[in-house]
């Protein structure tokens, strides 16, 4: 099970919309549910990093036994998928 978060509003209109349906800071991009556990990844590009809103979302998921990743590369992406499904 594969969930893609829809980041960066196209206004702040469409900011405004999004979080009145419930959106909220700090959700990584991608979340994949597998075999009992929730792994999270957040793609970064250049000198990106995560925010705090992110760092307060990861505390959240790996207390509870999740797994999160930041994500430099499709070749990092890959392998950790890999690993993922291999175990």
């Amino acid at each position: 099970m594969l969930w893609s978060n829809h980041n960066n509003p196209k206004s702040a209109r469409d900011g405004a919309r999004r979080k009145a349906t419930g959106m909220i800071k700090g959700v990584l991009d991608l979340l994949f549910y597998y075999h009992g556990t929730l792994y999270a990844f957040d793609v970064k590009v250049g000198k990106d990093k995560l925010s705090n809103a992110q760092l307060a979302w990861i505390a959240k998921i790996e207390v509870q036994g999740g797994k999160c990743y930041e994500i430099r590369s499709l070749e990092q992406f890959q392998e950790i998928i890999i690993e993922i499904i291999s175990t």
